[in-house]
């Protein structure tokens, strides 16, 4: 169970401006404000802090399709070398900020 406190306390920041979130499985979903978009994150990654280990394709269409993959590998090595720490604070906030950005384009 704090396993589960700990990824709904990390959502609860980005839970703003439209944006959704749910769990699906054992991974984390999070909606676009529009719900065009979403992107999966296990929440074994989100506990971890292991933002290397987020894939490249996990941003997605309504059609489930991956989408802006080279963008996507831009913001998580960017991520990655800035909050690559063990058990480091999983950085929900600036992912979705780049999200957004990466959103604009599309």
């Amino acid at each position: 169970m704090s396993s589960l406190n700990l990824v709904s306390n990390r959502m609860r920041s980005v839970a703003s401006g439209g944006w959704q979130w749910k769990m699906q499985g054992q991974d984390v979903v999070m909606m676009s404000p529009d719900l065009k978009h979403k992107i999966m994150v296990d929440s074994n990654i989100m506990i971890s802090g292991n933002v290397a280990a987020i894939s490249a394709d996990s941003l997605r269409d309504a059609k489930d399709n991956a989408v802006a993959e080279l963008p996507m590998m831009a913001v998580l090595s960017s991520l990655q070398s800035k909050y690559a720490m063990p058990l480091g604070q999983f950085c929900m906030l600036s992912l979705k900020r780049e999200l957004e950005s990466i959103l604009k384009h599309l």
